[in-house]
Parts: C-alpha cells; structure tokens; sequence
C-alpha cells in the first residue's frame, strides 16, 4: 500500500471515528415514571379519596392538583396541590381547619399505591 493511500485511509478511519456519538458516563433516568391523573382511594377508609389531575402525567417529575373528599358521598371537596420529583412526592390540601402537608416517596414495586407522612397522620392511597 503506497503512503497516500494509507494516508487518505487513516484519515477515513479518522473521519468515522469521531462522527460516532461520545459515550459519557451519565446516569440513566432517575425516579419512576407516575401517572397521577385518576381518583385515588385511601387504603384505611374507603371513603376517604382523591382526585388529582396533572398536565405531567407519565413524567419523572411534575405538578398536579386536585381535591380531597373526607367523605365521597358529601362532595365537600378540599383544594389541594402537589409535585414529585424522581421518588419523592408531596402535596398540601387546603382544609377548612387549615393547610396539611404530605410527604412521601414512589416505590418501583408499588407504582400505584402511594404512602404519606403528615402532621394529621400517615395516609396510603391507592389508584382507582
């Protein structure tokens, strides 16, 4: 092989090398992907639900609101606004007797089922 020819063929392999895309250590997608929009019924009182709505839906982070009813056959429904961010989620209701902040975490295992601290209490609640 003549050296110009080694020379145009080095610089082809060259050429192709560098157009492949760089390989980084970058981590994949962190936190699960949550479909929040639908009612939600709390585990311990069959009553107790809500329903949340959010534009974010299928998303490792976003916002959603919604309300709360103590008691779903009353339609006393109580505001409420919320977001998550990779595994932690949380939302305040607006309740007559004054705000209450939840807190919790998404479980892979349990997409669907949601568990929460607050001052009130804890609270576990299921997609419908």
């Amino acid at each position: 092989m003549s050296m110009s020819r080694r020379c145009t063929w080095l610089a082809a392999v060259v050429l192709a090398l560098a157009a492949l895309p760089a390989c980084s250590s970058t981590s994949g997608v962190e936190g699960y992907f949550l479909l929040i929009t639908n009612s939600w019924q709390d585990v311990t009182q069959t009553n107790h639900r809500f329903n949340l709505v959010s534009n974010d839906d299928n998303k490792t982070e976003g916002s959603f609101t919604g309300q709360e009813f103590v008691n779903a056959n009353d339609f006393t429904g109580f505001n409420l606004s919320g977001i998550w961010k990779d595994n932690d989620i949380q939302f305040t209701v607006q309740r007559s007797t004054g705000s209450v902040r939840y807190a919790g975490s998404i479980s892979s295992d349990r997409p669907t089922e949601l568990s929460f601290s607050s001052s009130a209490g804890s609270l576990r609640i299921r997609r419908q």
